[in-house]
């Protein structure tokens, strides 16, 4: 490892490629002297520290290479609690108290209606529930939503104007696609003219909750992103 944290790894030789070698077996040919099977891959000092013939010979190197690749042989590795640990649940997650601005947004506030029990209602029976599932979604899927919803104005996006502006293909796009219905956030269908549309779903079917969100977002000057990504939903309150 060098002081900048940069890991230089080298493809070694077990029975050296060239004559006066390490190792060399004049027996073997070139093909057999570069076959993966003759090659290991270390670092530099251990590179160097098997220079040394006597200390490794040519059937203890092998020894080492057949046992660290078995470790990673398909359905035989070993993972611990923390390489298989839900990422999700180490998301921090702003949750708003009352939605006054949100709710109240572009109303004057002589002219707002709503009882703070309403707003309440409003907040724990949409709103958090929404928020408790939105945070079971992965970084990368949440970021393949806030682009479905800021570009299609927290309605629909067409599949192909979604792959142009991503660089990514339908098959990646619909791996977070599917989780998003899983969850009740999008969904795909087609048009009457057969294209395919990314559209959004809001937490109750009279209310267009993303698409108030986006005009609330800009009109309040936040980034869309800031909830999608960030999860800073108490930016409503």
């Amino acid at each position: 490892m060098l002081p900048s944290n940069v890991f230089v790894g080298q493809v070694c030789h077990i029975e050296s490629a060239l004559p006066g070698g390490e190792r060399f077996n004049p027996g073997m040919s070139n093909e057999e002297r570069r076959h993966p099977d003759n090659l290991m891959l270390m670092c530099y000092r251990h590179h160097t520290e098997t220079d040394d013939v006597d200390a490794y010979p040519v059937e203890m190197l092998r020894e080492m290479k057949r046992t660290h690749e078995a470790q990673y042989e398909e359905g035989d590795i070993a993972l611990t609690p923390k390489q298989v640990e839900d990422i999700t649940k180490t998301i921090d997650v702003g949750e708003p108290k009352t939605l006054r601005r949100f709710l109240d947004f572009g109303v004057d506030d002589k002219e707002s209606t709503l009882s703070d029990e309403e707003r309440q209602g409003t907040l724990n029976e949409f709103v958090l529930p929404l928020i408790a599932r939105f945070r079971k979604l992965s970084p990368d899927t949440r970021a393949v939503f806030s682009i479905i919803v800021e570009r299609g104005d927290g309605v629909a996006v067409p599949m192909n104007e979604l792959c142009q502006v991503t660089g990514r293909g339908r098959g990646f796009l619909m791996g977070h696609i599917d989780t998003l219905d899983r969850y009740g956030f999008a969904h795909v269908e087609d048009d009457w003219d057969g294209r395919e549309w990314v559209r959004v779903r809001n937490p109750d079917t009279f209310w267009p909750f993303w698409q108030e969100l986006v005009a609330y977002a800009k009109g309040m000057g936040i980034p869309l992103a800031a909830f999608t990504d960030e999860m800073r939903f108490d930016l409503l309150d």
